[in-house]
């Protein structure tokens, strides 16, 4: 089995309260917290952990007329 990578592409207002749309890298699941690590890439928020529904509601917005989503690199 090949291992995956995930991006994510979300609403930073629905995770932050401000912001527009952005993409990062899943590092990780922590299952017993559920908690999702979202690798950031913007060196003002750096590396930081969310809950899993509240990631998939930031997910489950539009960019623009098409749904934004997560993608699965394997």
């Amino acid at each position: 089995m090949t291992p995956a990578r995930y991006v994510v592409n979300f609403s930073r207002a629905l995770i932050f309260g401000a912001g527009v749309g952005h993409h990062s890298p899943i590092g990780g699941y922590l299952e017993t917290e559920d908690l999702v690590l979202v690798l950031d890439v913007n060196e003002k928020f750096k590396p930081w952990l969310v809950e899993r529904p509240r990631l998939y509601n930031a997910i489950n917005t539009n960019d623009g007329d098409k749904k934004r989503g997560l993608l699965r690199i394997e």
